[in-house]
């Protein structure tokens, strides 16, 4: 051991680390690149990650100014339209069977009675109409026609009452065949 200034060193207990085949340190060289390759990893999904984030931003700022520039009133018109269409179509395709329908109801019709309303429904299959005839006799040839057309199902009459002009007021509901006018 030297002595140096009074002061004893200890012996050198470092060991040297020699490599005198390559290879002998493959472990340790395998746990550096098992490091980097995970650091690589790490910085390649941060990134990633980043990148992404960006392009979410992008594409929200996109969409709210898009928002913005919409027209909600114009939107709510075009659905009404869309609706409206939808209810005009079924209306149309049945047209021709209606009118069908509605002229072998009017052939049936008394001369002396007036339709005062006329509502009918594909849907139910069905005419309402309220008439004003002279008297209940009229009325009841009326219902009686009505009757005898097999095309359709069922009369009811309501509310058959006398009203102020000296004639007699009536509700007459028919429920159509829909096999005889309302389908070709």
């Amino acid at each position: 051991m030297a002595d140096k200034g009074g002061i004893q060193l200890l012996p050198e207990t470092r060991k040297r680390i020699d490599v005198s085949m390559p290879g002998e340190n493959r472990l340790l060289h395998i746990g550096y690149g098992v490091i980097v390759a995970v650091a690589l990893l790490f910085g390649a999904a941060k990134g990633m990650t980043h990148s992404l984030r960006g392009q979410v931003e992008t594409q929200n700022a996109s969409l709210a100014k898009l928002n913005q520039e919409r027209d909600k009133v114009a939107e709510e018109q075009l659905i009404s339209l869309g609706k409206q269409s939808v209810l005009i179509n079924s209306f149309l395709s049945g047209h021709i069977f209606w009118s069908i329908a509605l002229t072998k109801i009017e052939k049936a019709l008394q001369q002396q009675v007036q339709f005062s309303t006329l509502n009918a429904s594909l849907d139910k299959h069905e005419i309402t109409f309220t008439a004003q005839a002279p008297s209940y006799t009229i009325i009841a040839r009326q219902i009686a026609s009505l009757v005898a057309d097999d095309g359709i199902k069922d009369v009811q009459i309501s509310n058959a009452k006398a009203v102020n002009n000296g004639r007699y007021e009536f509700v007459v509901k028919l429920i159509i065949d829909d096999a005889k006018y309302l389908k070709p």
